[in-house]
């Protein structure tokens, strides 16, 4: 498999997503690792017969192709199919009690060191944090990190007022100037002390 990451379970109990975030030395497909040299990840659907986790089969899909169509010039294998911000190499993953999907990104540049100014940054820009509708596989950036972090951990309060975000391995100026970078923990909260995300 291409890298799998995260694993979450749908508030129902009716699927399991699986994010696998990237494998550019991949050379020979499947039906579940469909790209050759995939650079930008993709998500696996997978259900259990009757819903059961005492089931002994279960069905997949092919949730989600991680891409950018601005990217068509290299080919097919970098355009994906998701439907509003495009995003690269999907890593944490999580449900929160309303059915919302958060996808997190740990995207570089395989071969280079990474540094802004490369195509897919360019195309992707900062790793970053994306809500995910589960139907339309509409995507919408929510939150974006520093420069070299990698977006992973979402924890929330009951109310789902709080959110914590971990920003993990940052290399600019984070959290705070002029000092050696550390990866932390955000808490996120609207104004209006509302659900985030609502």
């Amino acid at each position: 498999m291409d890298r799998p990451e995260w694993i979450t379970v749908a508030p129902d109990n009716k699927a399991i997503f699986v994010t696998l975030t990237n494998n550019s030395g991949r050379r020979v497909t499947d039906a579940a690792n469909p790209r050759v040299s995939n650079l930008h990840g993709h998500i696996i659907k997978m259900r259990e017969t009757g819903d059961s986790p005492l089931a002994t089969s279960f069905t997949w899909e092919l949730f989600l192709q991680a891409g950018d169509p601005s990217l068509s010039s290299g080919g097919a294998n970098l355009v994906g199919n998701i439907n509003g911000d495009t995003f690269s190499s999907p890593d944490g993953l999580r449900i929160d009690p309303q059915g919302r999907m958060w996808v997190q990104t740990d995207h570089s540049v395989p071969g280079s060191s990474g540094v802004p100014g490369t195509t897919i940054d360019q195309a992707f820009g900062h790793n970053a944090m994306f809500y995910l509708d589960q139907g339309s596989k509409q995507s919408k950036r929510f939150l974006v990190g520093p420069v070299g972090c990698e977006i992973t951990g979402l924890a929330y309060t009951p109310d789902l007022t709080t959110f914590f975000v971990n920003i993990q391995h940052p290399t600019g100026d984070w959290p705070v100037a002029d000092q050696e970078p550390r990866s932390s923990t955000i808490v996120v909260r609207r104004t209006d002390n509302q659900p985030v995300g609502n």
